[in-house]
C-alpha cells in the first residue's frame, strides 16, 4: 500500500525504513463461532512455549478490532 499523506498502514504502526506491514483480515460466521476459536487457541499447548522475542514482527506495535456490519448486501 503506498504511503499517504495523511494516514496509512505505515504510520498506524510506526513503520520504519526497511520494514513491510502486514494486514491480515478474518471473518467469522458470528460472535459465539469467534470466542470459542480464540478459547481453543488460547488453551493450546502448542502457544505455551512460544517466545515473543523470537516472532519476527514487533508484536507492541500490533493492533486489532472487532467490526460489526452496518449494511450487507445479498
Amino acid at each position: 500500500m503506498p504511503r499517504g499523506k495523511t494516514t496509512d498502514w505505515y504510520r498506524a504502526v510506526a513503520g520504519k525504513d526497511g520494514e513491510t506491514v502486514a494486514v491480515a483480515f478474518l471473518t467469522w460466521p458470528d460472535k459465539a463461532t469467534r470466542d470459542a476459536a480464540w478459547a481453543a487457541m488460547d488453551a493450546d499447548e502448542r502457544f505455551k512455549d512460544m517466545d515473543p522475542a523470537a516472532m519476527p514482527f514487533d508484536g507492541k506495535r500490533m493492533f486489532w478490532g472487532g467490526f460489526r456490519p452496518i449494511y450487507e448486501m445479498k
